[in-house]
């Protein structure tokens, strides 16, 4: 074969391969992303999964990029102002996010919220500013969105009378410098088609590169100043004024994509762990004190400071307003917050629409640790327990606390350090597991510093021991967990999570686990108050509540509970009711978790765990096809949380939707319905 000949159909084997990858792609919409060239401009963009370019000459007639499921561009308005001004004076409103991490519908939702745009996404804030205080790039997979919907919202609130600041943080030099790290598989798969790497469609030669090489690092507002990361003490022994360290950024750290650590000193303090984009201290509770505060304020000659840059639950005040913190880990795409300052005053502004004043010593509307494990952080999340493991599970029938500390990090932050103590929790499984349940105290100091309220206690489930099997039993329970939601909202709350248990740097062992809530937690959030003491009845509880229980029991084949001494069952009294409610918990005796450990209880006539006991007295006709109609109603429901669970194998959750199958070809045949009301 001739080499041009090998040439030829080797080019036709790769546009093969691309027509394959785009195939499989097909929902992936990503740009514009405009060159700019001296006699046209280049668009290049991906729609359903391929690569599309147009070039645009001043000769054309085209005045919109307007390609569905992408930004819409103003092709003939692309001109920007230069950030070059540092202080505004007698700004009577402004709002501040930071850290939206491609998270764009939340960007939306939040700006919304809170008046800051319209319903069609225009500007509403009439002469307000807006601070955007770094970190748009990296993680989320909309971050082009973000981009071009700030560029437009630029112009609009400058024709308002008011202005929307993007300051620079670290996520934007990090790609500016070529640092692709934490990108969304999104980006990398529209660089790996465009043939681009992904920093280059960004480069000076771009239009959107061009535009984020105008943005400052930090500004200020009336008393207030805006900078990712912090002023460090090193920093501001420099003397340095706000509009140096814009100019230093500018003109020497993002047009040298190599900086070194051996630079000069100045520079190296300026770009890496101290400098204004990477300093975390003012959210280490042990580092940083009020002194430090005034000291670095009073350099400044400002009143407060507001960063973003370390994930918080909630916008969050230190030193009586002297701090502000505002990264309210919307990069998790869940929830998050924005600072308001109007009338002189500071709100937390809400998704809801609603604002809460701004106070130090707020207890109000504040998450719990456990709130925030399970709302917030995502599957990246690891959970470190630094603690003589070997010790606890030594003594784990004592009951006793040991010293530990907890580390909860994921892939992109500094992680929360907390001290805190842990004991083994549980009964049979305390017996029978090398990997029992945990509780863990955390330190209500470290929880209020960090901004978190004071429900201190998380429960924790391992899997029972180190084995592929156990593995999936843990996450089947915490399935059960989510099933038991769907038909009681009362339910308590779970949340896998990835444990790693270390002893000391050499012994490490990573093992599969659910958060559980703890039942002060559970009483605070549904507003009641926990029974703990005497026998409870099953006549003292709402009824209708009580058999939608004993039926999910049934459903899943659990006989480990009991009522009257509360084993495995929470009852609480919620406000403004009479009557007593019944949360189950631990399902891992359940057959459809199906643990090697279950054995059937004693008190049962059958030997088989797998057969169904139904634990209802009194049970009239009438109840019973309510309750029919009731889970018949909900089987789709039940299918998509199976469906939904990707962390069990499609045969697992094949298993989950056969076994509740069989549950439903019970209590609708006719025989069983007139054997249970006669049995009562």
């Amino acid at each position: 074969m001739k080499p041009s000949h090998f040439i030829l159909l080797f080019l036709s084997f790769l546009f093969v391969l691309e027509d394959m990858d785009a195939q499989r792609n097909r929902k992936i919409f990503d740009g514009p992303y405009i060159t700019i060239n001296e006699d046209n401009k280049e668009c290049m963009w991906i729609q359903k999964g391929r690569v599309r370019r147009q070039s645009i000459t001043p000769y054309d007639t085209i005045d919109f990029f307007d390609i569905p499921n992408l930004p819409k561009v103003d092709l003939h308005n692309l001109d920007f102002d230069i950030d070059s001004t540092v202080s505004y004076s007698n700004v009577s409103h402004f709002a501040a996010i930071s850290d939206v991490h491609g998270q764009h519908e939340l960007l939306i939702e939040l700006l919304t919220a809170q008046g800051i745009i319209d319903s069609v996404q225009n500007w509403s804030f009439t002469d307000g500013h807006l601070v955007v205080v770094g970190d748009i790039f990296d993680r989320g997979d909309r971050v082009t969105e973000s981009l071009w919907f700030l560029f437009e919202l630029e112009k609009q609130a400058k024709k308002a009378g008011g202005k929307v600041h993007l300051l620079l943080g670290n996520h934007e030099v990090m790609v500016l410098h070529g640092d692709i790290g934490y990108i969304n598989p999104k980006y990398r798969y529209t660089s790996r088609v465009s043939r681009t790497p992904y920093p280059d469609l960004f480069s000076d030669k771009t239009l959107l590169g061009q535009w984020l090489r105008s943005k400052n690092i930090t500004v200020s507002i009336n008393d207030f100043v805006f900078v990712h990361g912090g002023f460090s003490k090193k920093v501001i022994d420099k003397e340095i004024s706000l509009s140096q360290v814009n100019k230093v950024f500018k003109n020497e750290i993002l047009p040298d994509r190599i900086i070194a650590n051996d630079t000069t000193e100045f520079i190296s303090t300026m770009y890496f762990e101290n400098g204004p984009l990477w300093y975390r201290g003012y959210a280490n509770p042990e580092g940083f004190d009020s002194e430090q505060a005034e000291y670095i304020l009073g350099k400044l000659n400002k009143e407060s400071i507001i960063v973003g840059h370390t994930s918080m639950p909630q916008v969050m005040s230190l030193y009586d307003n002297r701090v502000i913190l505002i990264d309210s880990s919307i990069k998790f795409g869940k929830s998050g917050e924005l600072l308001i300052f109007e009338d002189d005053i500071l709100y937390r502004g809400l998704q809801n629409g609603d604002r809460l004043l701004l106070d130090s010593n707020d207890k109000e509307g504040k998450r719990s640790i456990f709130d925030y494990l399970f709302e917030v952080v995502d599957s990246n999340t690891i959970l470190t327990l630094k603690t003589d493991v070997n010790h606890l599970l030594e003594t784990k029938l004592d009951k006793e606390y040991q010293t530990s500390e907890v580390i909860i990090s994921d892939d992109l932050d500094e992680p929360l350090v907390f001290k805190s103590r842990v004991k083994v929790r549980g009964n049979m499984r305390k017996k029978l597991c090398t990997l029992p349940p945990l509780k863990i105290d955390f330190n209500k100091s470290d929880l209020r510093n960090h901004g978190f309220s004071n429900n201190d206690k998380v429960k924790l489930v391992l899997q029972c021991m180190d084995s592929i099997s156990q593995e999936i039993s843990v996450k089947k329970e915490h399935l059960v967990y989510e099933l038991y939601r769907q038909i009681d909202t009362l339910g308590l709350r779970s949340k896998l999570i990835k444990v790693n248990l270390i002893t000391d740097e050499n012994e490490k062992e990573v093992v599969q686990g659910f958060i559980l809530e703890d039942e002060e937690n559970f009483a605070r959030r549904v507003g009641g108050k926990l029974i703990k003491k005497g026998i409870v009845r099953p006549q003292s509880m709402q009824r209708e509540a009580y058999l939608k229980m004993v039926f999910f029991q049934y459903m899943i084949c659990n006989n480990d509970w009991v009522i009257s001494n509360r084993h495995n069952i929470e009852t609480i009294l919620l406000d403004n009711h009479n009557r007593l409610f019944a949360v189950a918990y631990d399902f891992d005796y359940s057959a459809i978790v199906a643990q090697e450990y279950a054995v059937p209880s004693h008190v049962f006539p059958s030997m088989d765990v797998e057969l169904r006991y139904l634990r209802v007295k009194g049970l009239i006709k009438a109840e019973l096809e309510a309750i029919k109609k009731f889970y018949n109603d909900e089987r789709d429901n039940f299918n998509n949380i199976i469906q939904g669970a990707s962390y069990l194998s499609e045969e697992e959750r094949n298993r989950f939707n056969s076994f509740i199958d069989d549950f439903y070809k019970i209590i609708n045949s006719k025989k069983w319905a007139k054997s249970q009301l006669s049995a009562n």
